[in-house]
């Protein structure tokens, strides 16, 4: 049975709201200045969440208190990287394969390693005139 909205406690749209922003429980304890045991009771719902700490968790979630309390939904925010943990993994997949392209294709291409080997033009003439 899937929790509809009505029915989701503090702990579990705190864990969706941290789950989202790609933190994890530990990263959060940090942020918090708290222990990960102390952030794990909070999304589980065994300790009550202090008015201040709801605060700072908006903060650093980058929600709003009534998003936390289950009093508006999800309200979609332009720029706002949703998964950042999945964002870093498509970056490093785009490096690797940025550097095998570039370690594969360049024996290929005779002509782009000559045109990297030679100086510009202008370099070459700058040096042929302060002779």
């Amino acid at each position: 049975m899937a929790i509809t909205e009505a029915q989701e406690t503090l702990g579990a749209r705190i864990t969706g709201l941290r789950k989202d922003r790609g933190m994890t429980q530990q990263e959060l304890a940090e942020r918090l200045k708290v222990s990960q045991p102390v952030v794990s009771d909070y999304e589980n719902d065994v300790i009550r969440i202090p008015a201040d700490v709801v605060v700072e968790l908006a903060k650093i979630l980058n929600a709003s208190t009534d998003e936390i309390l289950g009093f508006k939904a999800d309200i979609p925010r332009n720029g706002t990287i949703k998964n950042r943990r999945l964002l870093t993994r498509c970056k490093s997949s785009i490096n690797s394969v940025n550097a095998i392209r570039k370690r594969c294709c360049a024996p290929l291409m005779p002509s782009c390693r000559r045109h990297e080997a030679q100086p510009h033009r202008n370099e070459v003439n700058h040096e042929r005139r302060s002779d």
